[in-house]
């Protein structure tokens, strides 16, 4: 189901049986990450992207290929806006497996010391024609801190670890592994 819909974003759950499409241009920038089962994609040169239930992978609008699968439930975000033209930026899937410890030790991870002991870790998959979408994965070390207002909409799905959100109104989402949030 939809968790979230905006004109430009749409955010959610979804599942799908067996099936075999060849895309011609794919419509939509989207992040999946996969809860069950799978999917390959076969890009238009031939790339074979195999992901996996655990697995996170970006798609760019414009891409070219191959969606073949026996069946998957995903989470998804996807961006749509008619002004992110539809020129593949990358002709291939970019995909991390989350579980894999180095899956933020790679060149393009950007760490960032918060202070007080506190790091993130974040590595971005892709991003829109128009950088008003990206997509990532993301790690943080325990802390807490006073939002003053959140700048942008954004979708978690946590792998491991959690959060705990209390809202202005002091309404208090705990939000752990398996679970995803929505923050508009």
């Amino acid at each position: 189901g939809v968790m979230f819909d905006k004109k430009t974003y749409t955010a959610g759950m979804y599942s799908a049986t067996a099936s075999r499409d060849e895309v011609s241009s794919y419509s939509v920038d989207e992040f999946m990450y996969f809860i069950k089962g799978g999917v390959t994609l076969t890009s238009a040169d031939g790339t074979v992207t195999q992901v996996n239930a655990g697995d996170a992978v970006y798609i760019q609008k414009g891409w070219k290929g191959v969606w073949d699968t026996p069946g998957y439930t995903k989470y998804y975000v996807i961006y749509d806006l008619a002004a992110s033209l539809a020129v593949a930026r990358a002709p291939h899937p970019v995909k991390v497996t989350a579980a894999d410890p180095g899956a933020l030790a790679t060149p393009d991870t950007k760490t960032n010391d918060r202070g007080n002991g506190r790091v993130s870790k974040d590595r971005l998959m892709g991003e829109s024609a128009d950088k008003k979408f990206n997509a990532g994965i993301y790690s943080a070390t325990a802390s807490r801190f006073t939002s003053q207002g959140y700048a942008v909409d954004e979708f978690m799905y946590f792998i491991k670890g959690g959060v705990t959100l209390t809202s202005e109104d002091g309404t208090v989402t705990q939000v752990d592994a398996g679970d995803a949030v929505f923050l508009p």
